[in-house]
């Protein structure tokens, strides 16, 4: 008797398609069916999945990855159900212990995910690094709406069938990327989340992932995008629930991705665009090498986010560096705020703008 189904999507992923499909086969929950969805790939994925027996293939034109799980639909059995992307791995016992939590009535059981390079080595911390939301979640999402939650990336998951039954499809339009913000949403507003722990997988970074196509505006665009169109379906779930929210606390809903895209904007309209950008952020805005545009660096130069300074002397040292090396600006978000006052950066330079997301000044 099939106890489960994974839903391996694919989209020009035939480097590491074989790897992430052996890992669904390898589950040792018992019978579990392997569904493989090519959507519209020209890299022949197929031809790398000889001699893996018990594999269904269906192939589909490109549509995306919402449309990719729509099109798993009709093939799902079991209790749970996985949607694995083609290049992330499973742990063998992943369906095991979510199991008895979806029996107990969780509609949705997720996990961390190892962090992997494209050879498969380790390549940083588990994700994400926030603490995964375990419970009754309607409450807090009536009040504070979803952009508040913590989940893992999409093959992290594992779905209650009787949940997928209800809210399957996906807008297929609204989420060619990135579909676990509607149904992760959906599923904290219907019912019971549970947490399990420890890694139930790796999520494989290798520079061509889907969510890395854009720059730091784009995605971020992108994820508001998102959360327009999720908004009113977890408003019709918890309203079914007996929870209905009004339009003053919708109103509170949107949250981190749009105050971060409302200080993005102000940014691209004070910085030259030659700007040369030392951004105080704490890491929390993932903008990488560059900010709109401009050549970004971290107080402690070039590379990745080292922490914060040690001491006032030590960030006014590092800012002097950035600055004989073609610093233009510093940009302090609204998570480092507290570093300006504690290292002394309150007054360097000349103020630009100052407000409760940004302060901007010209070194």
């Amino acid at each position: 008797m099939t106890v489960a189904t994974i839903v391996v999507t694919c989209y020009q992923q035939r480097a590491y398609l074989r790897d992430a499909v052996r890992s669904a086969l390898a589950q040792d929950a018992g019978d579990v069916r392997v569904v493989v969805v090519d959507d519209g790939s020209t890299d022949c994925p197929q031809e790398v999945l000889g001699g893996l027996d018990g594999v269904m293939v269906l192939r589909k034109d490109n549509g995306g990855q919402a449309s990719a799980w729509n099109a798993s639909r009709d093939f799902l059995a079991g209790e749970a159900v996985i949607f694995l992307d083609g290049d992330d791995l499973l742990a063998p016992d992943t369906v095991r212990r979510a199991l008895p939590l979806l029996r107990r009535g969780a509609v949705k059981v997720h996990g961390a995910l190892a962090v992997i390079d494209g050879s498969g080595a380790p390549a940083g911390p588990d994700v994400p690094r926030r603490a995964l939301d375990d419970g009754d979640l309607g409450a807090v999402v009536a009040e504070a709406g979803p952009t508040v939650l913590g989940w893992p990336p999409t093959s992290g998951n594992t779905w209650a069938l009787s949940f997928l039954t209800t809210y399957l499809p996906v807008p297929a339009e609204d989420f060619r990327v990135s579909p676990d913000v509607y149904l992760c949403s959906l599923a904290a507003a219907a019912g019971r989340v549970a947490a399990l722990e420890g890694p139930v997988g790796s999520w494989r970074l290798h520079g061509a992932n889907a969510s890395n196509d854009l720059d730091l505006l784009g995605r971020t665009e992108r994820e508001c995008a998102h959360w327009q169109a999720t908004f009113p379906a977890v408003a019709r779930v918890l309203a079914d629930r007996g929870r209905p929210v009004g339009a003053a606390a919708l109103s509170t809903w949107p949250g981190w991705p749009f105050r971060l895209r409302s200080a993005l904007h102000r940014l691209a309209r004070l910085l030259p665009a030659d700007a040369v950008v030392v951004l105080l952020d704490e890491d929390q805005w993932a903008a990488g090498t560059t900010v709109l545009g401009r050549t970004r660096l971290h107080l402690h130069g070039a590379g990745d986010y080292a922490g914060p300074p040690s001491s006032a002397e030590d960030a006014l040292a590092l800012l002097g560096a950035r600055r004989d090396s073609g610093a233009t600006h510093l940009v302090t978000a609204w998570p480092a705020a507290w570093w300006l006052d504690h290292f002394g950066l309150a007054t360097v330079g000349q103020m630009v703008h100052t407000d409760d997301d940004l302060v901007v000044r010209r070194l």
